[in-house]
């Protein structure tokens, strides 16, 4: 499904698509998002996709952060898949497993152009809030999260900021990794090829 579609995933009773009448001038788009039993929202500017689990290339001697890779094709770049729950050192519940058969990938693009997965436990709906549906955050997660989302009465959603998710020093190891995967990907296909 791609982010244009504008249709939820799953919505559930409480938050119910709001149509274009409904919306106001400073309304922004949202995906909201399950993991380690803690709801999370994205600025739907920056999900390009959500993809069901697909078979993930090993990520041999990576940091623990990166999953794997996902393969889109010849003439497609090699897209990293983030482990979120590592990154923001989140204890999963014991009968959680990640990735599962029915884990989601959500597709984002960082501010430098760079597209990455991250792996959720469920993807909830998309949905529109307006800014002052936005809070300060307590617990910030070292600047990941940008702010508390009210999605519905009593309940909020930790806003996550893409530009904080990974420090510098994990933005460069997670480019370097991405470029041998990558050319090992080349390096297979020419052995393929002859």
């Amino acid at each position: 499904m791609t982010i244009d579609e504008q249709d939820p995933v799953s919505r559930g009773n409480d938050a119910p698509m709001t149509s274009d009448a409904d919306r106001g001038a400073s309304d922004a788009g949202y995906l909201l998002f399950r993991l380690a039993d803690r709801r999370f929202v994205l600025p739907a500017a920056v999900v390009q996709e959500i993809l069901p689990m697909l078979p993930l290339m090993d990520a041999a001697a990576a940091p623990s952060f990166i999953q794997g890779y996902l393969d889109l094709g010849p003439n497609e770049e090699i897209l990293p898949v983030l482990r979120l729950d590592r990154l923001l050192q989140l204890a999963l519940p014991p009968d959680t497993r990640l990735p599962g058969l029915h884990t989601p990938i959500i597709v984002v693009r960082a501010p430098d152009g760079r597209s990455f997965g991250l792996l959720a436990e469920r993807v909830d709906w998309l949905f529109r809030a307006s800014a002052d549906a936005v809070k300060a955050a307590g617990e910030t997660f070292n600047g990941c999260v940008c702010g508390l989302l009210t999605i519905s009465e009593g309940t909020t959603a930790a806003l996550l900021s893409i530009e904080n998710l990974l420090l510098t020093e994990e933005r460069e190891r997670l480019a370097a990794f991405t470029a041998m995967a990558e050319a090992r990907r080349r390096a297979l296909a020419q052995s393929n090829a002859s």
